[in-house]
């Protein structure tokens, strides 16, 4: 055995309770007791009166004399020593290591009663320090708006050893010899009498039933082992004569509870309806008792879009005592929360964010994914036949007949369920009925918005309603929530201001009548400016407001809207047409020149048809950082996927999807687009369904397109957009003249037998040169200033012909080839 003689020092800070045991010594000096530069070493330190005890030896970070030993004012007190005091260290021989401590016995340092148990408390604080020794004491330990300290009195039966702390290994045990408790908790004999040999005492297994052997053969291979939590409970005596009768136990059920069901919602119909399917295993009178049906139900959905208020929904029916788990919750109060709410049944226990108490940095994940698991396990409904004898009887006494109403509710959220909840979760008999929140689509948003009460004007109410449900793409209830409270305080600060100028005008002019009763209601313009302020909460990057754009709008175009048109009746009566077609076209690709309606085509498809709209530039989802682009591209696609049914329209998608190279035709396209083509193919062809979901995809150079992409089952329906010929170029000039102060005589004939070879965008621009001249010229007076047709013929001639008939020819020999 090595041994040196130092001097104590003192610490420059004193250490965290989690290095209270390490005695810090020089590296030689660590080198000449251990041959080694091994930290955590055993060692034994000795006072100069004979006092030793255990510490772990630790060299020193900073420089530290061969003569000096930095130790925690914890060791210095128990070994009796002070600054300056000289000590002896040595080291066991052989290489003797810190073992897990079994047994645990401490003694609460305040006189007042507890009256609540600690055990549970205490388990993080030993988890935290890992190394304990008699003597230590945990300050201020933290429990129920409750703060207490506890003294460690035993490690192993020993008063002067060392022991390292071992979740769900350690048994923690308290005195109760400090203080009174109104839940004694089970403690040894006292160490004064160590001649005595310790009785054991009964305990109480007082919490969560787990699988049996026979039920854990049977479960899933992927599934976690189940975890025992103890709270360890002292028998009680026997009640003398005449004495009161003692308290039911804590595991008895009170009587069946009634019947629960949630009341409809506004613009949530079919989820309520899918929750209340899931509610009805709960019920006295349901159908589904004895099938081993699980308790637990997850409602998942983006921000915004209804799960606290599911929650609350069904927590104030009073069905039972609710038990909340909480995201920044610890493993120990997790633990004590389930054991509560399974002791005081029926119960409803809600886990909301359940992917931020599950996140995967935790430290202690598997382990809180166990208890809830076990606690899932532990009541499954009951089953029938012999399959009951699968459940775990370590709560439910032998005499107590099997209950045949589930007593406990499990409700989780999440933001998409097979992400956010783990594999061994979503087994059956645990999370397996998903409930999902969907953006709210048109008349769901109608529903919503009507709901509010707002102040509309009674003659406009509908109208108003229409207008700002197509004005609210991919809006959550929160996000319309958000809108409405906008919308009203523009009004009040409104009705201020014209207040305030109408003082104005009666001390100016004196009594003034004014009609406050028109501008009492929100107006189109508080809306207005309302959507300035407010938006999806959810949608960064993504365009989800088109421009309203109708059917009538698209001129020349009869075909395609007739697609559009078809494909979403698909969506919506799908029935009425897989008799036919089985399954439905995926994706639409537009291509031809610049400036021919593509994009208001796609624009007329979401506001005629009511779908969510999802515009994005192929570019702009480009990112210079590896794997950035394909994140943008799952997350529009599920963006879209829960806000179906929907449309995405992939503007220049040949910045996006281009060739790849070696296709047998010596051709590829450049730039990063190509190597993003898988990640859109995944998308097309993933395990997630697009039934909802419709991709319009627009280019001006279809050659430069990934052949996978455009094959049959992906964006297989091939729409040529030309420019608008004769007929559509007049509709398009009658389009933009309406309500414009125009000649009488303006020949819209003639204007459109001389735009030949401009695009819709082009004949735009050419209105605007038309109105820009009229405004330039001038008249006298009286002669009033009118668009007449020499106007338009003026800018027809200074605009530049952007389609040549090469470009058309090469268009046409695509669309030849790709019919």
């Amino acid at each position: 055995m090595t041994t040196i003689t130092v001097s104590v020092a003192a610490y420059q800070n004193e250490p965290a309770p989690k290095s209270a045991a390490k005695v810090l010594v020089s590296k030689d000096n660590l080198l000449q007791l251990t041959g080694a530069l091994e930290n955590g070493r055993l060692c034994i330190v000795e006072s100069s009166a004979g006092v030793n005890r255990e510490a772990l030896l630790w060299a020193a970070p900073d420089s530290l004399k061969k003569t000096l030993v930095r130790v925690s004012k914890a060791l210095l007190e128990l070994l009796g020593m002070r600054v300056g005091d000289k000590c002896t260290i040595s080291v066991p021989s052989g290489t003797p290591t810190v073992s897990a401590a079994s047994e645990i016995l401490l003694e609460d340092t305040a006189s007042t009663p507890r009256n609540i148990s600690w055990y549970h408390a205490l388990a993080d604080p030993l988890d935290l320090v890992e190394y304990v020794f008699p003597g230590m004491v945990l300050k201020d330990v933290y429990h129920r708006r409750e703060r207490r300290s506890f003294r460690v009195l035993e490690v192993d039966g020993r008063a002067d050893n060392i022991a390292r702390f071992v979740m769900d290994k350690t048994n923690v045990i308290l005195s109760e010899t400090s203080s009174t408790t109104s839940e004694p908790e089970e403690r040894p004999s006292t160490p004064q009498q160590p001649s005595t040999p310790r009785t054991p005492k009964p305990t109480l297994t007082a919490t969560l039933p787990f699988r049996s052997a026979a039920a854990a053969s049977t479960a899933s291979p992927t599934a976690s082992p189940s975890r025992t939590l103890k709270s360890r409970l002292a028998a009680q005596p026997a009640s003398a004569p005449g004495s009161p009768a003692p308290k039911p136990a804590a595991n008895t059920p009170r009587p069946p509870p009634t019947s629960i069901e949630i009341d409809q919602i506004d613009g949530l119909e079919t989820v309520v309806d899918v929750l209340n399917e899931f509610l009805d295993r709960f019920c006295p009178d349901s159908k589904s008792h004895g099938f081993g049906l699980s308790c637990g139900a997850a409602i998942q959905g983006d921000k915004g879009t209804g799960k606290t208020m599911l929650l609350e929904r069904v927590t104030k029916t009073g069905w039972g005592k609710v038990f909340p788990i909480r995201p920044f919750d610890k493993l120990a109060v997790i633990q004590e929360t389930l054991q509560n709410a399974y002791a005081e049944r029926p119960s409803i226990v809600t886990i909301e964010d359940i992917h931020e108490l599950l996140f995967e940095d935790r430290a202690n994940r598997a382990s809180v994914i166990q208890a809830i698991a076990a606690f899932l396990d532990a009541n499954v409904g009951p089953r029938s036949g012999n399959e009951s004898e699968e459940i775990s009887t370590e709560l439910v006494s032998a005499e107590q007949p099997a209950l045949q109403v589930p007593q406990i509710i499990v409700l989780a959220t999440c933001l998409d369920y097979l992400k956010d909840i783990p594999e061994s979760l979503r087994q059956p008999g645990r999370l397996d009925w998903p409930v999902q929140l969907p953006f709210p689509d048109p008349s769901g948003r109608r529903a919503i918005l009507r709901s509010f009460g707002l102040p509309f004007p009674p003659d406009k109410v509908d109208a108003m309603i229409l207008a700002l449900s197509h004005q609210t793409h991919a809006f959550s209830g929160t996000d319309l929530k958000r809108l409405c409270h906008t919308a009203v305080a523009l009004r009040g600060a409104r009705l201020r201001r014209r207040a305030k100028a109408a003082k104005t005008v009666k001390e100016t002019n004196g009594d003034t009548v004014v009609d406050e009763q028109q501008e009492e209601y929100l107006t189109e313009a508080d809306f207005k400016e309302a959507r300035i302020r407010v938006g999806p909460s959810r949608m960064d990057g993504v365009d989800v407001k088109p421009r309203p754009v109708y059917w009538r709008d698209i001129h020349g175009q009869e075909e395609l809207v007739r697609a559009f048109k078809q494909r979403v009746d698909m969506m919506n009566r799908p029935e009425m047409y897989t008799r036919w077609i089985n399954p439905f076209p995926r994706g639409f690709l537009l291509y031809g020149p610049p400036g021919c309606s593509k994009t208001m085509a796609a624009q007329a498809l979401a506001t005629e048809s009511e779908l969510n709209y999802f515009s994005v530039k192929g570019g702009e989802l480009l990112n210079q950082y590896v794997g950035e682009t394909e994140r943008g591209i799952r997350e529009l696609f599920a963006k879209a996927r829960r806000a179906s049914p929907a449309v995405i329209f992939l503007d220049e998608i040949d910045a996006l999807g281009g060739r790849r190279a070696d296709f047998g035709d010596g051709s590829a396209s450049s730039g990063r687009g190509p190597q993003m083509v898988p990640a859109l193919l995944t998308e097309l062809d993933g395990f997630e369904p697009l039934d909802k979901v419709l991709i319009v995809a627009a280019t001006n150079r279809p050659e430069a397109l990934d052949p996978a992409l455009i094959r049959t089952g992906r964006i297989d329906k091939h729409f040529y957009v030309p420019p608008p010929d004769e007929s559509a170029r007049r509709a398009i000039f009658e389009s933009w003249t309406k309500g414009m102060d125009v000649s009488p005589d303006l020949d819209l004939d003639v204007l459109a037998r001389e735009s030949d070879q401009l695009s819709g965008a082009d004949i735009m621009g050419v209105c605007r040169k038309a109105g820009e001249s009229v405004c330039d010229e001038e008249t006298d007076d009286d002669v009033p200033k009118q668009l007449m047709t020499r106007h338009f013929l003026a800018a027809i001639k200074r605009a530049p012909r952007t389609i040549s008939p090469q470009m058309l020819q090469h268009f046409q020999n695509w669309s030849a080839s790709h019919r």
